[in-house]
């Protein structure tokens, strides 16, 4: 799993959470687009979380970024946008979750075991 935050404290926390509840995952971490793509261009990424920077980030360049490079990586994005329209077209693509800042911890979670649920179920590693 990869974690993309530009905040080093949030990232350091994230993955040390990630690490904690989840320890058979590896967990990566990278705090910018360039580091982001160069990572997942070398790794194969199962689950890729992605603190966007701004609002007003285009959320649909980072999916297409991720997915390009590789189609069934599972992305959850954090956002501090409040575009209802950009949202509901966000949740209509597959493998994408959605996350309004500021962040329930728990339902990251949930969105993070539910994907590696979804990773296993299709026969595929960690």
């Amino acid at each position: 799993m990869l974690i993309d935050d530009d905040d080093e404290f949030s990232r350091a926390a994230l993955v040390h959470l990630c690490t904690l509840k989840l320890p058979d995952v590896v967990v990566h971490s990278s705090s910018s687009p360039k580091a982001r793509s160069e990572l997942c261009t070398n790794n194969r990424y199962d689950i890729v979380v992605v603190d966007t920077k701004k609002p007003s980030t285009n959320i649909n360049d980072i999916i297409n970024s991720i997915k390009a490079i590789r189609c069934e990586t599972k992305l959850i994005v954090i956002t501090g946008t409040s575009d209802k329209q950009l949202l509901r077209n966000i949740c209509d693509i597959e493998d994408v979750y959605i996350l309004q800042k500021p962040v329930d911890i728990g339902e990251l979670f949930y969105a993070i075991e539910n994907f590696i649920t979804e990773i296993r179920i299709e026969g595929k590693l960690l």
